[in-house]
């Protein structure tokens, strides 16, 4: 592993589970804006469950093919976006699940962003572009960000700057403004050898205080803080916890909730785990291995406490309900 790494805890969690915590700091690091003692540190187990409540189909009439359904986004007035990979469309539908419009796109969209409650951005990776949507009772397509690369994950810093993810196309982590002005680009030195492979999604926590990065070649899941001045990243400096266990097998997507908890689809290990906001596994929260269900997407919903969970090829959207 790589000197930047200054600390490195290996720590046998629930079930076997090894999870493998790189800390730039020998007894402490900054988390939240609180200081953590290392030495002390102990995960907050959760004791909740994700109660399946219900589910909805999102495939709508013109759908030539099986859904692919690659993200979700829930408004402020519960109405849910929906990325739809293969039928390369974004899909609105109303809190009753109802279905009230589509956008058909020219090419796949991947991940979308929340700029403001109207305005989302969303990303087109092999045509290279990043979209700006107006979303009120309808789609309308106000602006084109042109990419140097394939842009897959997508997620929004404030009104003005985004993180977005490479994937493949040279395994970044890029910072630019929503008017598509190139900041800052993340990728330590030795990338390979510490298996920072395929930065696929990245998610940002409600305070918009924490980046949480899935690289799916590399099977990790990285942490970091976001500097006051947000484009002035540091791999070494800001970076709080890289998780890896044997389990994940291609994580793709992940959410957090208040409390700083993830939830982490693992797509070829066809689970959902939850980890502690320290970088702990706490559970397989939901489980689809037996299945062959493939988790795609995730979503956590704040004020009703909910998941809903996509799947590769399925045309349906679950809805889980966290309960004690």
């Amino acid at each position: 592993m790589d000197t930047q790494f200054k600390t490195q805890r290996s720590i046998d969690t629930k079930k076997g589970v090894k999870a493998n915590l790189y800390i730039p700091s020998d007894e402490y690091c900054i988390m939240f804006g609180e200081e953590i003692n290392l030495v002390d540190l102990k995960s907050s187990f959760s004791e909740q469950k994700a109660v399946k409540v219900s589910e909805f189909n999102a495939k709508v009439p013109k759908d030539l093919l099986y859904c692919h359904l690659s993200d979700v986004l829930i408004l402020g007035d519960f109405r849910i976006l929906v990325a739809d990979f293969w039928n390369s469309k974004i899909k609105l539908f109303g809190g009753d699940t109802r279905h009230l419009t589509s956008l058909d796109l020219t090419g796949h969209p991947w991940n979308m962003a929340k700029i403001t409650e109207s305005n989302i951005a969303v990303t087109v990776p092999k045509e290279k572009r990043i979209l700006t949507v107006k979303v009120k009772n309808g789609f309308q397509i106000d602006g084109e960000i042109k990419t140097k690369f394939e842009c897959w994950g997508i997620a929004a810093l404030n009104e003005h700057l985004l993180a977005i993810t490479t994937a493949r196309d040279g395994h970044y982590v890029i910072i630019m403004t929503t008017d598509g002005l190139f900041i800052h680009q993340i990728r330590p030195p030795d990338f390979r050898a510490n298996g920072l492979l395929r930065p696929i999604h990245v998610a940002t926590d409600e305070s918009r205080t924490a980046l949480y990065v899935t690289y799916s070649e590399g099977n990790k899941l990285v942490t970091f803080s976001v500097p006051e001045k947000e484009a002035q990243f540091s791999f070494d400096k800001d970076i709080l916890f890289i998780y890896e266990d044997k389990g994940l097998r291609k994580p793709l997507s992940v959410d957090v909730d208040e409390e700083g908890n993830q939830y982490l689809c693992c797509y070829l290990g066809g689970c959902v785990q939850q980890i502690s906001y320290e970088g702990l596994f706490i559970k397989r929260l939901i489980s689809k291995k037996k299945q062959k269900m493939y988790p795609l997407s995730i979503k956590f919903h704040h004020k009703s406490r909910k998941l809903m969970v996509t799947y590769g090829w399925r045309d349906v959207i679950e809805i889980y309900e966290m309960k004690e």
